[in-house]
Formats: structure tokens, sequence, C-alpha cells
């Protein structure tokens, strides 16, 4: 498994996260055209294969799409997720130990898929009945968030990778 804490200049902070400004400067940083930015994406996308990437891409776009609909239906169901982001982790993983995506790009997704899983868990210990709208919303804006980034990282790894 790849740590938590990769040392790459455009590893994600998970507070990106939390709020649209920090996701716009994250966004603008991945998708600089500046020559010292794209040394540095070029790294963070390394070995990746377009296949490797598209595979967890698919995974998980599906379910932080369902997961999105959901909250917007105002449905508090959340298991189900849990379920698909454990398959999302595990496919990252797997694609990881094939050499299909880079370490640094990994990171970034197992920090993503991990966050988001302890977030629902938090939730779910909450009663249904006690989960708030707000608490509802702050999720999907979460999950959207989420959905944004592994779109970007599909812009670079399209751009970048072997």
């Amino acid at each position: 498994m790849v740590s938590q804490m990769s040392h790459h200049p455009l590893a994600l902070k998970l507070e990106t996260l939390d709020d649209d400004v920090k996701l716009a400067n994250y966004i603008n940083e991945l998708l600089s055209t500046d020559p010292r930015r794209v040394r540095e994406i070029r790294e963070l996308i390394g070995n990746t294969s377009h296949s490797g990437y598209r595979r967890v891409h698919e995974h998980l776009a599906a379910t932080l799409d369902r997961l999105i609909s959901g909250l917007e239906a105002g449905s508090g169901e959340l298991k189900g997720s849990l379920l698909s982001l454990s398959k999302a982790l595990i496919l990252v993983e797997y694609q990881l130990a094939r050499k299909q995506i880079s370490d640094s790009l990994a990171n970034i997704l197992i920090g993503i898929i991990r966050k988001l899983m302890s977030d629902i868990s938090k939730m779910m210990e909450s009663k249904e009945p006690t989960r708030s709208s707000d608490e509802l919303r702050k999720l999907r804006e979460k999950v959207e968030r989420a959905r944004t980034i592994i779109d970007c990282l599909a812009v670079l790894v399209y751009r970048w990778a072997r």
C-alpha cells in the first residue's frame, strides 16, 4: 500500500474536499501550463496508463454519481456507498500493484476514497432520523468536489500518460 502522506508538490490536501475555493485553486494548479508545474504534473502521472486509470475512474465516478443522486434526492441511505467505495479502494490498490497507476496518483485517489468512507461511516453512526439536511448537503458537496478532482485527474492522465 502507498503512504497516505505523499510528499509530491501536487499531493491532495484533504481539506480541499471541504471548500470550493481550495478546490478551484487545486484544479488550477493541476491544469497549469507553467513549465515547472508541467514537470510536477508529469511526475504525478508517472507510469500511469490510460486504461489503468480509466478502469479506476469508471468505477469511482459511477459510485460518486450514485451517491450524489441519492443525496440530492434526500436519501440518507449510505450503506451501499461504503461497499462501492471499498471496491474502488481495492481497484486502486490492484492497479497500483499492477503498476498501471503511479504511487502519487494512487495516494490522491486513496486519500479521497478513505476520507469519503470515514465521513459516511461517521454519518451512519448517527441515527438516520437525526441526520440533518445540512449534513446531507455538506456530504453531497464533498462528493461533488471529489468527482471534480477525479475528472481533472482523468484530463491529466489522457494528456500526459503513456
